[in-house]
């Protein structure tokens, strides 16, 4: 991870079902340079909570009640543009992915992949962001 263990990334996850979120949260709490910092079962509440605790990555379930994940992440990315979101899904279909990808998710991993590709596309978003905002600074 490309953080120091004093300041490990913050990841907040968001899915409705319970088993699965547990699941995220049992691989995630494994992970070094990872603190889980708040969780959410439906769109509406995840928006709610992450423009409160602000964290730099949110795992975003597609499928949700009351708001669907697409339309939470466009909420998010509106209001906290450097948030890190990665939709998780089980779609497969080309139009979610393009939908996500419109709203502006920075990566779209399916739920059924193993615990690398997960780990791999969070560091993949956050070394993107890390190098986006120092080549940014380098330019000033």
């Amino acid at each position: 991870m490309p953080t120091s263990s004093n300041h490990p990334l913050t990841v907040f996850i968001v899915e409705d079902n319970l088993i699965v979120r547990l699941a995220l949260k049992m691989r995630l709490e494994k992970v070094p340079g990872i603190r889980l910092v708040g969780e959410a079962e439906d769109g509406q509440e995840a928006v709610d909570k992450v423009l409160k605790i602000k964290p730099q990555i949110v795992l975003m379930d597609v499928g949700l009640p009351s708001m669907n994940g697409i339309e939470a992440c466009r909420q998010i990315k509106k209001s906290l543009p450097d948030t890190i979101v990665i939709m998780t899904t089980l779609h497969k279909e080309q139009e979610t992915v393009d939908a996500a990808t419109a709203a502006g998710a920075d990566e779209y991993v399916h739920k059924e992949s193993d615990d690398s590709k997960l780990i791999e596309a969070i560091q993949k978003t956050t070394a993107k962001k890390m190098f986006t905002k120092y080549s940014a600074a380098d330019q000033l």
